[in-house]
């Protein structure tokens, strides 16, 4: 990959994580970045996003052709699941640790109920949590 493609992808990241929505749909619209390429964790712009809880950059997203699973097209056979649960986990352990847990939730994703109506009834999709 090309200096100026790698670049490009790593200025679409940062804009994403730092929630810049203008400049990440400035960066897709005039360069050549793949919407669905993947960080060093694995994750593409789309998942960075929801696992932000930034519903605007998520909708962007999936405008600009993001696509739900993107590391699946990348690597079908790796256990890109296995790294997201752990990332999850990861996530809530650390949401405990810091004492933001709203315990009326308890019964939440955690513990694993799933959203969802029609062919993703019991399954929680990004579509699902934008509340698309």
């Amino acid at each position: 990959m090309a200096p100026i493609a790698i670049g490009h992808r790593l200025a679409l990241f940062s804009a994403v994580e730092h929630g810049h929505l203008e400049k990440a749909r400035t960066i897709l619209e005039s360069t050549d970045v793949d919407v669905n390429s993947l960080n060093s964790d694995g994750l593409s712009p789309l998942d960075v996003a929801v696992l932000s809880n930034n519903r605007s950059m998520t909708k962007m997203l999936l405008q600009q052709g993001a696509i739900e699973n993107a590391h699946s097209v990348h690597a079908a056979n790796s256990n890109m699941g296995l790294h997201l649960n752990n990332l999850l986990c990861d996530a809530e352990a650390t949401v405990h640790e810091l004492g933001n847990f709203d315990g009326s939730q308890a019964g939440g994703l955690a513990g694993g109920e799933r959203t969802g109506t029609g062919t993703n009834a019991g399954k929680t999709t990004f579509s699902n949590i934008i509340g698309k």
